[in-house]
């Protein structure tokens, strides 16, 4: 006699006057669990691809034009409806990853992540409102710098998800490759014209910062890759470093080789005298391979960027929007529509340091929050007794606020990989802050 108790999934039989519980329940279950964790690993997977598409098509066909005030050029992509539709899917993945994710880990949520959780969300929702009834949906949407760019930070409950992580970690080495690759790749078009240097966005860079990124996560589990991985992560810090002469880019040379030094200390070898050893030969060695191509095939742009070395060129943006801009304004926020006026580009909304701008658009209920979930995960992790090798994610974190502080150039908060892969770090240092 065969049915079913009220208990979803409990099958029961009679055999010989005993009950007993029947194997195709159990397998039942763990099928639904199985077809559970797809559906979310898919999801994540479907985020890593819309804005791999978005960029390539994007960037499809550009034209280059010099930069506004210099002689240096630039390749802006195309926004149009398909762009943004896979911008805006991508993000409400996002969103409703880290709602079942949240609800999922509510252990490694504090109530002052929750107090904070609450205000940024609550901060974006009403900056939202105020945009689109100044600016209109369309307007707002098609903005970079629209409030809702700040949603990615949710991406800090997705890196709480062990499955998820090992997902991206596999996934990191093999998406900082095609992203520095197609870097290259989108170089090669205007290297043909011989018309001068790179200075502004432009696919180039784009696909660099994407790949920079990429390979910053792929190093956080340095220990445990294979040996191609490894070599794969040299070869492909050794092509960061000469991109980043090559984009002309102060910054990135030395978030190129700060992530190469990360890279090259994590040994297995713990005796810390024989770690600085091999971490200085392979510096010196990635640094000469790296020196030997742009030398032999791009000097001009190392000339160019030797050249710039003892060139300022940031002190005048601080002094143009400390100048014109009120205090109260970076307290309480002047909306997506503030501006300052700029020297080289006239009425301007943007600048390369991402803690003023957003203070400048939106106010400290954005920007304390946001800057909250990364130092606040890191700082948790780097105070627990786990090994060194463990704590790696704490110095990505710490690069990225370096780059949010404008130490890196192109570096922007949009709704992109490094926007939702750096939350996700910050999340996997809280998620190894539990454990250890």
């Amino acid at each position: 006699m065969l049915y079913t108790s009220h208990c979803a999934w409990n099958y029961y039989y009679y055999k010989n006057g005993i009950q007993k519980k029947a194997l195709f329940g159990r397998m039942n279950v763990n099928n639904a669990k199985l077809t559970l964790k797809i559906k979310h690993s898919s999801l994540f997977i479907a985020i890593l691809v819309m804005l791999m598409l978005k960029d390539m098509i994007s960037y499809n066909n550009v034209e280059w034009s010099m930069v506004p005030g210099s002689t240096s050029w630039e390749a802006l992509g195309t926004t149009n409806y398909f762009t943004i539709s896979l911008v805006l899917a991508s993000l409400f993945c996002v969103i409703a990853l880290s709602c079942f994710f949240y609800e999922k880990n509510k252990n490694f949520f504090s109530s002052v992540f929750n107090l904070n959780l609450f205000i940024i969300i609550f901060a974006i929702i009403g900056w939202t409102f105020i945009s689109f009834a100044t600016e209109g949906v369309q307007q707002t949407l098609y903005s970079s710098s629209n409030p809702l760019v700040y949603l990615t930070v949710l991406a800090v409950i997705i890196g709480t998800d062990d499955a998820i992580w090992n997902k991206l970690s596999k996934a990191a080495p093999l998406f900082a490759a095609l992203n520095i690759l197609l870097s290259f790749y989108s170089y090669f078009p205007f290297a043909s014209m011989n018309v001068g240097l790179l200075g502004g966005n432009s696919p180039t860079m784009t696909y660099f910062v994407s790949g920079f990124w990429f390979l910053a996560v792929a190093i956080i589990d340095y220990e445990n890759k294979s040996r191609k991985s490894k070599i794969l992560i040299y070869t492909l810090l050794t092509l960061c470093i000469t991109l980043a002469v090559i984009i002309n880019s102060r910054s990135w040379v030395i978030q190129s080789t700060i992530l190469l030094f990360i890279a090259a200390f994590i040994s297995k070898n713990k005796r810390i005298i024989s770690k600085l050893l091999i971490t200085c030969i392979i510096i010196a060695l990635v640094s000469s391979i790296a020196y030997f191509i742009i030398d032999n095939y791009y000097v001009d742009y190392l000339v160019s960027f030797t050249n710039k070395l003892e060139r300022d060129t940031r002190s005048f943006q601080y002094e143009e929007i400390f100048s014109q801009i009120p205090f109260y304004q970076f307290i309480f926020g002047g909306g997506i529509d503030a501006t300052y006026q700029s020297s080289l580009y006239g009425d301007y909304r943007y600048i390369d340091n991402q803690y003023i701008m957003a203070l400048f658009h939106y106010g400290i209920l954005i920007f304390l929050p946001y800057v909250f979930f990364f130092v606040s995960s890191a700082w948790k992790l780097w105070k627990c007794n786990v090994k060194i090798t463990k704590k790696i994610g704490c110095f990505i974190v710490f690069l990225w606020l370096l780059a949010l502080g404008g130490l890196s150039i192109y570096n922007v908060i949009i709704i992109d990989f490094k926007s939702i892969l750096l939350p996700m770090v910050a999340g996997r240092c809280l998620f190894l802050s539990k454990e250890g």
